[in-house]
């Protein structure tokens, strides 16, 4: 029997090879993703950035969790202070784009995510699993 997050572990594992045109980045932050009885909890080291900095977005089953460039701010910095200029720059901040398809017995209407000292946590409540239905056959 295949396990509901069997999908889910597939794309978490090699999500670039699922979604190549989505999800291609060069940097991808530490994730874990754990199961419970009532629902999927995914959690995400994010140092350096705040809620502002990350998009969460739900589309046809596939949960996106990005950041945007940093780069931008960065120009108005320096338009604002010209006479600033770097010696030596090892801090970057990189743009990530992480994709998971949800399992069916997900409730996509009762997403929630939190941020808190640079972890990023996205609760998926479970749907109650649909029991089989039996179906009665009329005579002719």
């Amino acid at each position: 029997m295949i396990n509901e997050l069997s999908i889910l572990d597939d794309i978490f594992n090699d999500a670039y090879a699922a979604f190549p045109s989505v999800c291609a980045p060069c940097y991808s932050p530490d994730t874990d993703v754990l199961e419970t009885k009532n629902d999927y909890l995914i959690t995400m080291n994010l140092p350096g950035l705040s809620q502002k900095d990350v998009d969460i977005s739900l589309k046809e089953g596939i949960l996106t969790i990005a950041s945007a460039p940093v780069e931008e701010n960065e120009k108005k910095d320096k338009k604002e202070n010209d006479d600033v200029v770097y010696l030596i720059r090892e801090r970057r901040s990189t743009q990530f784009s992480r994709c998971f398809k949800l399992p069916r017995d997900t409730d996509s209407s009762a997403i929630t995510a939190a941020f808190k000292n640079g972890v990023l946590e996205v609760k998926i409540p479970r749907k109650e699993a649909e029991q089989p239905k039996r179906i009665a056959i009329s005579a002719a």
